[in-house]
């Protein structure tokens, strides 16, 4: 598999299966996080509003109140964070062997593939939050 990621098509498979698992371990670290935060401090339930900007607590807050905007928040920092931290992992693990045509073309079907994976996932975890 190392050796096929050097092509065109292999890059452009493996750089989305690489971004998507990241995605999801992001997802979950963050909902183990913010759960084991929320055991410790269930004084956010009593907070109606709660500001953004510098407040270590505002996640645990919006994981305890408005689990759908957590969820929206957690998938956009996730999927910068998948995408980035994956295109290091994948340009490390190519040990610069890999021509910059199929490193583009594996970067940009990335982007696409995990941004399109992870809008699907944020649909599917928020209608699961309705029923």
């Amino acid at each position: 598999m190392v050796h096929w990621m050097f092509t065109l098509t292999g890059s452009a498979i493996v750089l989305p299966i690489v971004n998507i698992l990241l995605f999801l371990g992001l997802f979950v670290l963050g909902y183990v996080a913010s759960a084991f935060y929320l055991s410790f401090n269930e004084w956010v339930y009593e907070v109606d509003d709660m500001g953004l900007w510098f407040n270590p607590s505002f996640m645990t807050w919006l994981f305890a109140k408005h689990p759908r905007r957590w969820a929206k928040w957690q998938t956009a920092i996730n999927l910068i964070l998948s995408v980035y931290f994956g295109t290091v992992l994948f340009w490390i693990a190519s040990l610069k062997q890999i021509t910059g045509e199929a490193f583009a073309g594996g970067v940009v079907f990335g982007i696409m593939t995990v941004g399109l994976f992870s809008l699907l996932f944020y649909k599917s975890y928020t209608s699961r939050l309705r029923a």
